[in-house]
C-alpha cells in the first residue's frame, strides 16, 4: 500500500470516465434504459414489506409535518448498542462524508484507495489537501497502516471496500489509529455481509466515526437512509454543519423499522452473499477473467480491453459497471454486481463469449 500526494482538484483516475467526471460517475449512469442492472450494488427487486408498509404508513402521517429524528435516532442507538448523542442521521451515507470537511477541518487527509469517489470528490470541493494511500491489487487489496503518513489527521477507509470488496477484520482498521488523527470508517456494506464481522459500529472509540448505509440492502436508493456513529464530540461537529431536516419522514420510518427488523435484515443480509458466492463460482470458470475474493454481493474482475468487453455486454442489454473511475484501477477492470442464478449465469455466459474472441485474453 503506498501512497501518493495529492491537493487541490485531482486527475482523473479512469480511462473510460475522462477528466472531472471520474469523481462523479457512479454506477447508476452505466445502466441504461431497459438493460439488465450488473452495475449498482443494491439489492435487487422492490424493497420488502415490511419497509413499503412503513413508507405508506409515513405518508399517511409523518409527511403532513417537519420530520422528527427522535425516534429513529433512539431506534439506531439501540441496535448498535449506543448512545443516543452518538448517532448522526444523515441523508445516505454520502451526505456524512460531504460533512466531514466542514466539520472537522483536517490538515491532510489520507484516502485509503481505491474507494467510493465521494470522499475525495467532498474533500476537493472543500479545498482541503488529500493524500492517496493506494491498496494494490496485486497484493490483494493488503492494508498497511504504516503507508499513512504521519501527518494525516484524516484517515478514511471504507470497510467492506468497493469496487473490490475487500473486507478487513477490526484489528487492520484500528491500526490506522494515531494520536491526533480521525479514523473513518465507511461501512456502507456492512448490511450486507451476515453478521457483520469486522464492523466497528457498536465499538467506543474517541476517535473513530462510521458511517453506516441501509440503502443497499433495503433496495431504498431513491430514500438515501443512513447515520453516522461517532463519540458524542465528533457527532456534535458533524450536526454542527448538517443543513436541517436532512433526513426526510420516510427514510427516518425506515431506520426505525430495519432496526425492529433485525432477524429480516440478516435474511437479505445472507441472500447477498448467496447471490455474490454464486457469481464468484461462475467467473470462476472463464480463462482470460481475473477475480478478487469479495465479502460483498458485487465482484470486481479484470479482463484484456475492458472498454470493448463492456460495449459488447451493452450490446446484449447487460450492464456492468466501469472501474476505471476508481484511482488505481484502469478501463480493464470491471466491478459486477450479483444478481439470482438465472440472471448471474446469463451475464457470465456473455462475459465469456466476448472475452473469447480473438482480440482478447488478459494481458500481462
Amino acid at each position: 500500500m503506498s501512497g501518493t500526494p495529492a491537493t487541490g482538484a485531482s486527475a482523473a483516475a479512469g480511462k473510460s470516465v475522462p477528466g472531472d467526471l471520474a469523481l462523479s460517475h457512479h454506477g447508476d449512469s452505466d445502466v441504461g434504459p431497459g438493460e439488465v442492472d450488473h452495475a449498482v450494488n443494491v439489492l435487487a427487486g422492490d424493497p420488502p414489506e415490511w419497509v413499503q408498509a412503513a413508507i405508506t404508513r409515513a405518508l399517511g402521517r409523518a409527511v403532513t409535518r417537519y420530520p422528527d429524528e427522535r425516534a429513529a435516532v433512539a431506534a439506531i442507538a439501540a441496535r448498535h448498542g449506543r448512545a443516543p448523542d452518538e448517532v448522526v442521521l444523515t441523508n445516505g451515507a454520502t451526505e456524512a462524508m460531504w460533512l466531514l470537511g466542514a466539520a472537522l477541518q483536517p490538515q491532510l487527509t489520507a484516502i485509503a484507495q481505491p474507494a467510493f469517489t465521494e470522499t475525495e470528490l467532498a474533500l476537493t470541493a472543500a479545498r482541503l489537501p488529500i493524500t492517496h494511500v493506494q491498496r494494490d491489487p496485486e497484493a490483494g487489496f493488503a492494508l498497511d497502516a504504516a503507508a499513512v503518513p504521519a501527518a494525516a489527521t484524516l484517515v478514511m477507509l471504507a470497510n467492506p471496500a468497493s469496487p473490490d470488496g475487500t473486507l478487513y477484520r477490526p484489528e487492520q482498521v484500528v491500526a490506522l489509529r494515531a494520536p491526533g488523527r480521525v479514523l473513518v470508517v465507511d461501512e456502507a456494506f456492512m448490511t450486507m455481509v451476515p453478521g457483520e464481522p469486522g464492523s466497528l459500529a457498536g465499538e467506543r472509540f474517541d476517535d473513530v466515526i462510521v458511517l453506516r448505509s441501509l440503502t443497499k440492502l433495503l433496495s431504498v436508493p431513491g430514500l438515501r437512509v443512513g447515520y453516522a456513529l461517532a463519540p458524542a464530540r465528533l457527532a456534535r461537529a458533524l450536526r454542527a454543519v448538517r443543513p436541517p431536516w436532512s433526513v426526510n419522514a420516510l427514510a427516518l420510518a425506515v431506520l426505525v423499522a430495519a432496526a425492529e427488523h433485525r432477524a429480516d435484515c440478516a435474511a437479505l443480509a445472507a441472500r447477498a452473499a448467496a447471490e455474490g458466492r454464486d457469481l464468484a463460482a461462475q467467473l470462476a470458470t472463464i480463462a482470460g477473467v481475473r477475480t478478487w475474493p469479495a465479502a460483498t454481493n458485487y465482484r470486481l474482475v479484470q479482463v484484456a480491453d475492458g472498454d470493448r468487453v463492456r460495449a459488447g455486454l451493452h450490446a446484449r442489454g447487460l450492464a456492468v459497471r466501469g472501474a476505471g473511475s476508481f484511482r488505481g484501477l484502469s478501463a480493464d477492470h470491471l466491478r459486477i454486481t450479483a444478481r439470482d442464478a438465472q440472471r448471474n449465469a446469463a451475464l457470465v455466459a456473455a462475459l465469456a463469449e466476448l472475452v473469447a474472441e480473438p482480440s482478447a485474453g488478459l494481458r500481462g
